[in-house]
């Protein structure tokens, strides 16, 4: 089930993307043609971005496509390779947990001064 979530949300992503593309690329023909411009193009683009990178994280990490030596580890006995994994896992969780803490504090804060985004 993860799997196909993180399918469609990779697909998804991967059309964000390429809407971004055609929004930013309508805005500059109409800006350089018309002298008119959508606003904020740019931004929402930056938000695509974050938003199919993200997800496209996700998807990577269930179907295993992430970069590693796999000319040893293929040759590690399975004990040692789930250990491996254990230690790799371990090591995303002491970075995404302060992310994530830090990550909240911003929203909290942001929640409570009522702050909103500079979009147009």
């Amino acid at each position: 089930l993860l799997q196909r979530v993180a399918y469609a949300a990779v697909i998804g992503g991967g059309g964000m993307i390429f809407a971004a593309a055609l929004l930013v690329s309508f805005d500059v023909v109409a800006r350089k043609s018309f002298g008119l411009s959508l606003g904020g193009a740019d931004e929402l683009s930056g938000y695509a971005l974050a938003i199919a990178t993200t997800w496209g994280f996700a998807f990577v990490l269930l179907a295993r496509g992430n970069v590693r030596v796999d000319a040893l580890y293929q040759k590690l006995p399975a004990r040692l390779r789930g250990a491996l994994d254990l230690v790799g896992l371990a090591a995303l969780a002491l970075f995404a947990i302060p992310l994530a803490r830090h990550g909240y504090a911003v929203l909290h804060t942001s929640w409570e001064l009522e702050a909103l985004s500079n979009t147009p």
